[in-house]
């Protein structure tokens, strides 16, 4: 599988400075139905970017950039984990609404 790059596609731009980002930098990692998982990194700035992309029926796309600080290894063995359950955001909720403190100390304590 290959990641087909249009110099019009606004997903193939750095999610840091907004810099084309060169093809052999572009590693795809999943491609099911019309979803595309890609990882690329800038070579200007050195940011690694996990991009989503979601190819709707209409011929139409949308998709979003997050900026990573995994390498694309780390990335595909996260992508086989099952998803956080609601009743694990529930108990998270519960426990940081009686939380008194900053972030980094609630950390240390979990």
């Amino acid at each position: 599988m290959q990641y087909k790059h249009n110099s019009s596609d606004s997903f193939t731009r750095c999610s840091f400075c907004g810099r084309e980002i060169a093809r052999d930098k572009m590693i795809l990692l999943d491609e099911q139905d019309q979803k595309t998982v890609l990882h690329m990194t800038c070579k200007q700035c050195n940011t690694a970017t996990l991009v989503f992309i979601y190819n709707n029926n209409a011929g139409g796309s949308m998709g979003m950039g997050i900026a990573t600080d995994m390498d694309h290894l780390e990335v595909v063995s996260k992508l086989g984990e099952s998803p956080v359950s609601t009743d694990e955001v529930i108990s998270v909720h519960k426990l940081l609404s009686n939380y008194k403190g900053n972030s980094v100390d609630f950390i240390k304590k979990v």
